[in-house]
């Protein structure tokens, strides 16, 4: 008769065996520059690599969640704010302004039945952000990136830009979660954008390199609360 202990014993032999092989086995994950494996006809057709996971870096190789084609339109409203100023953080606080301005504007209509909550976990998105905006705006003060800080026009401009790679507004609740989530997700992308350019320039000091890790331990808590919020939703 098997005891409890060998059971037990087995149990956790089958799950380390099962935990090594998925650690060998290669991830399949997007790539704004890899052949195509969907529908040519999507305009968000996720484009794929295998890619060893012991070598993943998602700074070299991107995020694995992002469409392609959002993944390439956002690198290039990336790259475009930085060559005209001169620094990744000016980049970054284009993305940061867009992706509080998605946030605020859902907690201003969402409806439904589930309203006063969303409503309130919109409010904690785009206030959580606040305090970021001004971090890194007074960061980009004095270097390069400065007269992005100092011309409204030019931010909005550079706003629009990341707010038209997320397409057409929501229109119902949950329609609403999913664009705030996938807005997160694009600046979660414009985070590794900052911090490979950086590394790149060997010019991301300890202080910069801390507060950009806060903003992104941050921003993977958004994914969460609002892929529960979607979890949620498809449970009821």
């Amino acid at each position: 008769m098997t005891t409890l202990r060998e059971k037990t014993s087995s149990l956790v032999d089958r799950t380390a065996a099962k935990t090594h092989k998925m650690a060998q086995e290669p991830q399949f994950i997007a790539s704004p520059d890899s052949p195509d494996m969907t529908s040519a006809s999507s305009t968000d057709a996720t484009q794929v690599i295998w890619q060893d996971p012991s070598s993943y870096d998602p700074y070299l190789h991107g995020p694995p969640y992002l469409p392609s084609a959002r993944i390439k339109a956002a690198s290039e409203v990336f790259n475009a704010v930085n060559a005209a100023r001169g620094t990744e953080t000016a980049g970054l606080l284009v993305f940061l302004r867009a992706v509080a301005m998605v946030h605020q504007t859902h907690h201003w209509v969402t409806t439904g039945p589930s309203s006063y909550a969303d409503h309130l976990l919109f409010e904690r998105l785009y206030n959580d952000m606040l305090p970021e905006i001004d971090a890194i705006a007074e960061r980009t003060v004095g270097g390069p990136g400065s007269t992005l800080v100092g011309n409204f026009r030019e931010q909005a401009e550079g706003v629009v830009r990341v707010l038209d790679t997320l397409g057409t507004p929501a229109e119902d609740a949950l329609g609403m979660v999913q664009k705030s989530l996938e807005a997160e997700e694009l600046l979660r992308f414009g985070i590794s954008k900052v911090v490979e350019g950086m590394r790149a320039e060997s010019s991301l000091s300890r202080g910069t390199d801390n507060l950009i890790a806060g903003i992104e331990d941050k921003h993977e808590e958004h994914v969460y609360l609002l892929q529960q919020r979607l979890s949620e939703s498809s449970a009821v």
